[in-house]
């Protein structure tokens, strides 16, 4: 899904993990920011960030890659050095 993200598909496939009880692993939350960040949608991409963090998962290299990519593109170099904190 995420090479060209059909990014309503990828949220209800999500969704629908979610809602029969599977636990999204770190890969599965990666997958869905890669696909929100090809699309620009940075506020998403913060959302389930934090879904992420709330479910106790640790990010791993994928997701600051991520994330700081993100950050680069919207201009916010401040928030970026606080994922190093």
């Amino acid at each position: 899904y995420s090479k060209q993200p059909n990014i309503k598909a990828v949220d209800m496939l999500f969704q629908e993990m979610v809602n029969q009880n599977f636990t999204p692993t770190i890969e599965t939350y990666n997958s869905i920011l890669h696909a929100h960040s090809i699309l620009g949608d940075s506020e998403s991409v913060f959302k389930i960030y934090s879904e992420l963090e709330n479910a106790k998962l640790e990010p791993n290299l994928y997701t600051y890659n991520i994330i700081l990519k993100v950050y680069a593109k919207i201009g916010d170099s401040e928030s970026a050095m606080k994922l190093f904190e």
